[in-house]
């Protein structure tokens, strides 16, 4: 399936095919959404307290789901029927029902982000970044308190947000240029 695939590598081309489709056949955005949630939980939102895998390659794999979710909401092509719009709601239900105590979570805020933040701030500018500023003040204290995490992955996200780099549009988002 196109989710496992591409997800990680080519998030953006891989949306603009999907958009495609699903504008020719909008039906095929309610099996594809299906898809999402089934390969990740969280795009839903929803938290499941489970014991799940650790492991790193469970970790890339939430990544990679959530930023190929952040790239489709992100596309920005005539028919996107889950458009900047839905991002938004997303990324509103996930600050509020979510826990910030679990990598995973965090995991997936963070892929979502790489590839839907840049919209996101030019969509809701203000409002994104009073949002942003509460993850990093609520969720990022949390993971920092929790002595299990990988210091690397904080101070990734960390990066992300203190770099502002939600205001550079992300690497694929646009065709290279031969000039």
């Amino acid at each position: 399936m196109v989710i496992s695939a591409w997800g990680n590598n080519f998030p953006f081309a891989c949306c603009s095919v999907i958009v495609y489709v699903t504008s020719q056949f909008p039906q095929a955005m309610d099996i594809l959404l299906a898809e999402f949630h089934k390969a990740c939980i969280y795009t839903v939102p929803k938290h499941v307290v489970s014991a799940c895998d650790n492991s790193d390659t469970y970790y890339k794999r939430i990544q990679s789901i959530m930023r190929l979710y952040g790239a489709l909401v992100r596309t920005d092509v005539c028919g996107n029927i889950h458009g900047i719009e839905h991002g938004w709601a997303w990324f509103a239900r996930f600050l509020n029902k979510i826990s910030a105590n679990n990598r995973a979570t965090a995991t997936a805020f963070h892929g979502f982000l790489q590839t839907a933040g840049f919209g996101l701030h030019r969509r809701y500018k203000t409002q994104f970044l009073k949002v942003v500023c509460v993850f990093r003040e609520h969720f990022l204290a949390k993971l920092r308190a929790e002595k299990y995490y990988d210091a690397q992955f904080i101070s990734d996200i960390k990066a992300y947000l203190d770099d502002q780099m939600y205001l550079e549009e992300p690497e694929g988002r646009t065709m290279q240029t031969n000039q």
